[in-house]
């Protein structure tokens, strides 16, 4: 009999528990409660592709968009050159695959800033030097998600660096590519012996092959690629621009500006029946097919500004102003064309940047027949 009393009890208790609504509430939300927790704590793995980069990360990790891992490097000594697989030397990577575990719920919220970073100082008895990392070292940003890494596609990573070194570098108009506007003349405008640089000195760091191609100033490190100015304007200024070569350095200032006087807008001119002068050791042995031509030329403001408008005047002036020095080869045969040949303008206060040919006028010389 207790027995039977016993499950009349409990039968009782449970009816008025189910009875009661609000007790039907709670036992929900504890059994929800309950299962929330014992889904965060199921153990979850993931692979996740990540891009390698050598800047310091942002400590916002709202930021954060593409999965990548941030190696630190001391940029002071170092630059980065690029990473490679240890098991595969040479074999340049730009992503590693890693391997992830954890609980459902903390691999969740680190999925949504996957953000990396590797802290290992570079080997100071390797040359050049370099940092190698494995999964170990790989840390996520958030150190609450600090042990979710457990592999990584490589194993074993090395970042190639190179050393840097310092130098001062004086710039001049030799270290300057010029991307032209797409303004015609624009080129023709640029009075390459008035350039100001604001500094006039930069100091550089960088790989030492690089900043020695600085010194040595074989190739241009600069771009100069100013915006169309008006037809009016005297000068332009831009900002200098790392060429792609160059990149790879660091200057002090940042900002280098360069400032270039501009000529007045170019006109189109042709010189009529310019004298062409022969020159050369065996000139008294040839004459020229034709001892005058035509010269078309673009007349920048100096020259244009002197120009005579009357026709009589403007043969006179070029006549007493104006010849084509033409060099005979050294080996001239019977008969040929003048490929070396220069424009002079005789009157000091005219220099040869104040004009450019824009054709080069054929100029053939013959043998002289001797008499008989």
């Amino acid at each position: 009999m207790p027995r039977k009393r016993d499950r009349i009890e409990r039968s009782s208790r449970l009816r008025a528990l189910l009875d009661d609504p609000w007790r039907k509430l709670a036992s929900l939300g504890l059994a929800v409660l309950l299962w929330l927790y014992l889904d965060s704590q199921v153990s979850q793995s993931e692979s996740l592709l990540v891009k390698l980069r050598h800047d310091a990360p942002s400590a916002d990790l709202r930021n954060v968009r593409d999965a990548f891992v941030s190696l630190r490097v001391d940029t002071e000594r170092f630059t980065l050159l690029g990473f490679e697989n240890v098991d595969e030397p040479g074999a340049t990577i730009e992503e590693v695959t890693l391997e992830l575990s954890g609980a459902r719920r903390a691999m969740t919220e680190f999925l949504a800033s996957p953000a990396f970073t590797v802290r290992v100082a570079p080997t100071a008895d390797e040359a050049p030097p370099a940092i190698e990392f494995g999964a170990d070292d790989v840390k996520p940003l958030d150190p609450r998600h600090a042990d979710l890494v457990v592999g990584m596609n490589p194993s074993r990573v090395r970042a190639r660096l190179a050393a840097n070194i310092e130098r001062n570098i004086a710039l001049d108009a030799n270290k300057i590519e010029v991307v032209a506007p797409d303004v015609p003349g624009f080129l023709d405008r640029l009075q390459w012996d008035d350039v100001a640089f604001e500094p006039a000195s930069v100091k550089v760091r960088g790989p030492d092959h690089i900043v020695h191609e600085f010194e040595r100033g074989e190739r241009r490190p600069f771009r100069f690629d100013p915006k169309a100015p008006p037809a009016d304007a005297q000068a332009v200024s831009e900002s200098l621009e790392l060429a792609p070569w160059a990149a790879g350095v660091r200057l002090e200032p940042e900002a280098v500006v360069m400032r270039i006087t501009l000529r007045a807008p170019t006109q189109n001119v042709v010189l009529t029946d310019v004298r062409v002068e022969l020159v050369g050791a065996q000139r008294e042995n040839y004459r020229l097919e034709k001892d005058r031509v035509d010269v078309p030329i673009l007349a920048y403001d100096r020259l244009w500004n002197i120009l005579p408008t009357q026709p009589a005047l403007l043969r006179e002036w070029i006549d007493r102003n104006w010849v084509i020095v033409a060099q005979l080869p050294p080996d001239p045969g019977v008969e040929g064309t003048i490929e070396d040949q220069k424009l002079v303008f005789w009157r000091s206060e005219i220099r040869e940047s104040d004009w450019r040919m824009t054709v080069t006028p054929t100029i053939r010389y013959v043998q002289k027949t001797k008499n008989p």
